[in-house]
């Protein structure tokens, strides 16, 4: 996450400014997503909210029905403490279970967190599998590593 304001923003949890993207279009079948949504989520705020390697920063998947699947990401600044940083993901939470959780794909940003999940695609790169070797190699990096949180405009 990329910060900047005015005034000193170490160790503060802030939620202001911050905005919400959703998708207009409803999931078919709430009754299954729901359950497995909100378990979802509360896993990847605890495991967001231990300070690890990776800072403030979690992924988790689950599948909702035999054919489809929710991925959630969460992540705050890595300056914040465990509370503050528990504190301002389940406000984005709670947001988005109130207001958006029947939305196919949401994405709560806050000035000290976000918190996202999509039941359409896996928008972030799985931080198990193996990095291509950059040296010696004519990989080329998959073009959704410069497009971890934003999809391209006409998608929403």
């Amino acid at each position: 996450m990329l910060r900047y304001a005015n005034h000193s923003i170490f160790s503060v949890s802030e939620t202001y400014p911050g905005f919400k993207t959703w998708n207009r279009v409803n999931v078919s079948n709430y009754n299954s997503l729901g359950p497995v949504l909100l378990s979802t989520l509360n896993g990847v705020i605890n495991d967001a909210t231990r300070n690890s390697s990776r800072g403030h920063f979690a992924t988790k998947s689950a599948n909702w029905t035999s054919f489809d699947k929710v991925y959630c990401l969460a992540q705050c600044t890595p300056d914040l403490t465990e509370f503050d940083c528990t504190s301002c993901l389940t406000i984005a939470r709670n947001i988005m279970i109130g207001s958006y959780s029947t939305s196919m794909d949401v994405g709560i940003f806050h000035a000290s967190c976000q918190l996202r999940y999509d039941t359409t695609q896996q928008f972030y790169m799985d931080m198990h599998s193996q990095v291509p070797n950059p040296f010696g190699s004519n990989t080329t990096l998959p073009g959704r590593l410069f497009n971890l949180f934003f999809r391209p405009s006409g998608k929403r």
